[in-house]
């Protein structure tokens, strides 16, 4: 796999809309599976990342949004 087709921790959170620690709780609910850790980051693989994007999530619905 290309470093291109990788994102760290922060692009994930990022692209998901969520902090660094819930993606390390992803990590440990086995919702996300990093590809290795590289110093103090882990690596995903960019298409896992984009795949969790289209899930609807739980919680309480965006202010504005109707049900």
């Amino acid at each position: 796999m290309d470093l291109a087709d990788t994102v760290d921790t922060k692009e994930a959170a990022d692209m998901l809309g969520i902090s660094t620690v819930r993606i390390k709780q992803f990590i440990s609910e086995g919702k996300l599976t990093p590809l290795r850790r590289v110093g103090f980051c882990w690596l995903f693989a960019r298409a896992d990342i984009e795949g969790l994007r289209g899930r609807p999530g739980r919680g309480r619905p965006a202010k504005g949004t109707a049900i």
